[in-house]
């Protein structure tokens, strides 16, 4: 499910700040949630050098890259696929902070209450961002429909299946144009 991550508990702006970070085992010893928020700038950044190439940025991969970049010594593949050390977990944290920076750019914000009821307000539809079983982007767009005085962001050809705003990435678009009334208003 696409999704916004949480803000990082540190950041790792520099391929010497990830040697340090995986030289101090207290950062991977501390209470969760705290290792699994940890943002590396150059690992995200190692993961839209192997995009541009054209390959899917698969964690293996990343981290394949990643020890090279390094100076790691090489390993078998078994060896950069083991998960569970601290490298593949500052690989799978740079994956979702990756995309959340993504969906930031392209206008999305949490998807609320407040946000669908000034959709409906101004006469447009929310468009919350998905992804599809492959890990493709999809976007669905909703229509904000009034139904005993609560509105509800209403699937596309759907009467009675709706989705509620659970802070998924949502934007407004294709105003209308008539306002309607605010429901909260009345």
């Amino acid at each position: 499910m696409a999704e916004f991550m949480p803000e990082p508990s540190l950041t790792l702006a520099t391929r010497e700040d990830v040697i340090t970070a995986l030289a101090d085992e207290t950062l991977w010893t501390r209470p969760y949630p705290f290792s699994w928020r940890i943002k590396s700038d150059w690992i995200i950044g190692l993961i839209d050098e192997i995009v541009a190439t054209g390959r899917y940025p698969y964690n293996a991969t990343v981290k394949t890259l990643a020890c090279q970049r390094l100076g790691y010594p090489a390993m078998s593949d078994a060896e950069y696929a083991k998960e569970g050390d601290n490298l593949s977990r500052l690989v799978y944290n740079a994956q979702g902070f990756r995309r959340s920076d993504q969906f930031i750019a392209a206008g999305y914000t949490p998807f609320t209450p407040a946000m669908l009821d000034e959709a409906y307000t101004i006469g447009a539809k929310v468009e919350v961002a998905g992804e599809t079983l492959l890990g493709g982007s999809a976007a669905t767009v909703l229509t904000p429909k009034d139904i005993d005085g609560k509105l509800y962001a209403m699937l596309p050809r759907k009467r009675t299946r709706h989705l509620p705003p659970m802070g998924q990435p949502a934007k407004i678009v294709k105003a209308g144009k008539r306002a309607k009334k605010s429901v909260a208003a009345a």
